[in-house]
């Protein structure tokens, strides 16, 4: 995947599960099931681990190939590291969910 379609589809993806987590698209919660809930988070976890991927493999062929700017390589290195935090957060509301579940 070429590096500047991938940093669209990267900041798309990072950008979702935080619209959500700021209310700025909300959800009642109330209004869904939890089915769709834990769906809606799987799937978002998973593209999410998709897109760290992505970004790594690019970050490791920006390096050894060395004819990307330093511009678009820091670019990179941001979209990991938001994408990466990103993921924790996703999953950590997946296992709190899974928690609930059980108690």
């Amino acid at each position: 995947m070429k590096g500047k379609m991938l940093s669209i589809i990267s900041i798309i993806v990072i950008a979702i599960p935080w619209l959500f987590l700021l209310e700025v698209i909300p959800i009642s919660y109330s209004g869904i099931s939890t089915q769709a809930e834990v769906i809606m988070e799987s799937g978002m976890f998973v593209l999410l681990a998709i897109i760290v991927t992505l970004l790594r493999k690019e970050m490791k062929r920006q390096k050894s190939s060395g004819t990307e700017s330093k511009g678009e390589r820091m670019i990179g290195r941001i979209l990991f590291v938001l994408a990466s935090v990103t993921l924790f957060l996703v999953g950590l509301i997946l296992v709190l969910i899974a928690i609930s579940f059980s108690l």
